[in-house]
């Protein structure tokens, strides 16, 4: 009898760069990711140096400038930079920059725009964010206020964008406005445009926001006051932003934006039996102590159940495969684990754990942003309770 084909290993190649960035995280990220935490600093030369490492581009394909690597791949790569270096916000940084504004743009670019913005984007050299959530629209996706007006062969773009990831140091946005006057159903009328802020008269960050986690990177308020873009610069039909590229970010979201989250997660549960084994109370390691047992145990066990989802999710995008299910199943595995297990993680730790610039606290800090962006822990579970009502339909019919 032959075997089932299943494998829950990775390749050789996979397992290098793994590995690699890894070496990296731990030699250039880890120092100094407490300070850039407390000051709430981006840096732009760990930025280069990553961008130097290939994340900027990891997924792109090597024609336009990219690593030309697979979705597991490039999802093993962010864990391991987050494991490694310690760093939420450049993680988070860099992953909505690839994931949010390069691949996008290597999907559903025309020839020119990729040849255009592409190798800038994968060298690190232009910085890249998404700007979709508005103070009216963030878990209605579709309820986009902010216009883009046709004037003079181009668009003119007006309105307000909130927590926009990168918005105060992005040289490219992609940015989701209305076309049509009127709202339609699905998300129609919703086009995309790729906004360069420097270049562009009427783009006006108006601040930095003061998140309580991910701190070193920046998260802006940003008003659009009759910017004009070229229509060179549309991404995909006028009218379908919303269904061609706001739906496959969020596949994206749910696989290379969370796998950092799991490398978190790690890097918790490692500080934490390092802890366990090194604390005495009563003359003996607390690792001895079934309580902390248990909740070591509980930690390793969600740790377990969303790293898996998030590559279930990562292998089915790289074999072209709908992840209408997954996607949602491993945002909310992931999302509560990770909030579960910083809970957890400062408990063990005790009153050292809850002191800013432990291997733990910010952990807690970090966690929650996991709920909340690229839709919230109960917009996941409608949708993937939605996407199991109809999987049974299907299968009950296909039975008939």
């Amino acid at each position: 009898m032959s075997g089932s084909g299943i494998s829950f290993g990775f390749s050789d190649d996979e397992e290098r760069l793994r590995d690699r960035v890894e070496a990296f995280a731990a030699a250039a990220v880890a120092p100094g990711a407490v300070e850039r935490d407390r000051e709430a600093r981006f840096d732009l030369e760990i930025w280069r140096q990553a961008a130097g490492a290939g994340l900027a581009g990891l997924a792109v394909p090597a024609e336009h400038g990219g690593g030309g690597a697979g979705v597991v791949a490039t999802c093993l790569a962010f864990e391991a930079l987050q494991r490694a270096g310690g760093d939420a916000g450049l993680s988070f940084a860099l992953a909505a920059h690839l994931a949010l504004c390069a691949v996008p743009v290597w999907l559903h670019g025309t020839a020119e725009q990729k040849s255009r913005f592409l190798p800038d984007l994968c060298a690190g050299r232009a910085i890249g964010g998404y700007a979709a959530t508005e103070p009216n629209a963030g878990s209605d996706a579709t309820a986009v206020e902010t216009t883009a007006v046709r004037r003079d062969g181009g668009y003119e773009i007006s309105g307000i964008k909130s927590y926009v990831t990168n918005g105060s140091v992005a040289d490219v946005l992609v940015v989701l406005a209305r076309t049509s006057p009127e709202p339609k159903p699905f998300g129609l009328g919703l086009t995309c445009f790729l906004v360069e802020p420097a270049k562009t008269p009427g783009v006006v960050i108006e601040e930095d926001l003061d998140t309580s986690g991910y701190r070193s990177c920046r998260v802006s308020r940003l008003r659009f006051d009759r910017a004009l873009v070229p229509e060179s610069n549309r991404l995909g039909p006028e009218g379908r932003g919303f269904q061609r590229v706001a739906l496959a970010c969020a596949d994206w979201e749910r696989s290379v934006m969370i796998a950092p989250v799991v490398g978190e997660m790690r890097r918790a549960l490692d500080a934490c039996v390092e802890f366990a084994l090194e604390r005495k109370a009563g003359g003996q390691p607390i690792a001895g102590l079934q309580l902390i047992q248990g909740m070591i145990a509980e930690m390793r066990a969600r740790l377990e159940a969303a790293r898996w989802a998030v590559y279930r999710v990562a292998w089915l995008q790289d074999n072209s495969l709908p992840v209408e299910v997954e996607g949602p199943l491993a945002k909310h595995l992931v999302a509560e684990g990770a909030l579960q297990n910083a809970v957890q993680a400062i408990q063990i730790f005790g009153g050292a754990g809850y002191l800013r610039g432990s291997p733990v606290e910010r952990t807690l800090r970090d966690a929650k942003l996991a709920a909340i962006g690229g839709g919230t822990h109960e917009i996941q579970k409608l949708a993937l309770a939605s996407a199991v009502f109809r999987e049974f339909k299907a299968r009950a019919s296909s039975s008939r």
